[in-house]
């Protein structure tokens, strides 16, 4: 239980605040905003198994910076804002401020897993990904180019990407138990269909003269990312760093610009 819920702690920041989580489509470009001031109500209604109506009861909220584990090398205030709900029976789902569930848990586990497929193969555990992803977080896994499954001693995991090669791309991440039990989902979404030209300068121009004045004199590449959260155009750089002396290491790093 403890390497679970070390597993679960280490994936709900990574898809937080790294993958990044998955999405069922775009929902704004760098040109527009996404939807902001959202109250979070009391209840909130997917659906179980079944198909049926499944309701989850508001208990509380988190804020993490959007910076943790990197550099901040400015521009905006960045935090991932989350509302936790759940049911009557202790299953818990977190949603977004666009009110997106973005990551689903299963308290008890492999004893009374909910969704539970009917053997531990890729195949009969991927089907009840499909209806999970649906049912609980209107995600179709259509949306994923590539999906990759992993199984160990005491997980089996789905990742899944929308398009590994874009740098704004919305992902899944699912655990299961030995025995084939759902136990946790975790959705990102960029938030973005595209990135404007000027955006795209203006990050590169940030992350460059941030190395600059920083005296970085390695030879190094950077990979960038973005994400879109409430009215803030969220930009993550991967820097790889490759020294003839000192070898090769990478360091991040993370900036932000308001979307007025």
């Amino acid at each position: 239980m403890l390497k679970r819920v070390g597993i679960l702690m280490l994936a709900a920041m990574f898809s937080a605040i790294v993958f990044g989580g998955c999405g069922a489509g775009a929902e704004g470009t760098a040109a527009g905003v996404s939807e902001t001031g959202f109250e979070p109500p009391e209840e909130i209604i997917t659906e179980n198994e079944q198909g049926e109506p499944q309701t989850w009861s508001y208990q509380y909220s988190t804020k993490i910076p959007a910076d943790i584990g990197k550099t901040n090398i400015g521009g905006a205030a960045l935090e991932n804002v989350t509302y936790y709900y759940t049911d009557q029976n202790g299953y818990e789902i977190g949603v977004d401020t666009a009110g997106r569930v973005v990551s689903y848990y299963d308290a008890e586990g492999e004893i009374t897993a909910r969704w539970q497929a009917t053997s531990n193969t890729e195949e009969s555990m991927f089907v009840v990904l499909e209806q999970a992803a649906e049912h609980i977080a209107n995600v179709d896994l259509n949306h994923f180019q590539q999906i990759t499954f992993l199984t160990g001693n005491s997980s089996n995991e789905f990742y899944c990407y929308e398009d590994p090669d874009s740098p704004y791309m919305d992902t899944l991440t699912a655990y299961f138990t030995p025995n084939g039990g759902l136990y946790a989902m975790f959705f990102y979404y960029s938030g973005l269909d595209a990135v404007s030209d000027s955006d795209v300068d203006y990050f590169s121009e940030q992350i460059t003269t941030y190395l600059q004045r920083n005296g970085v004199t390695a030879r190094h590449t950077i990979h960038t990312t973005y994400q879109l959260v409430e009215d803030t155009l969220i930009a993550r750089f991967t820097v790889t760093y490759n020294d003839p002396e000192q070898g090769a290491w990478v360091e991040n790093y993370v900036a932000g610009k308001p979307i007025e």
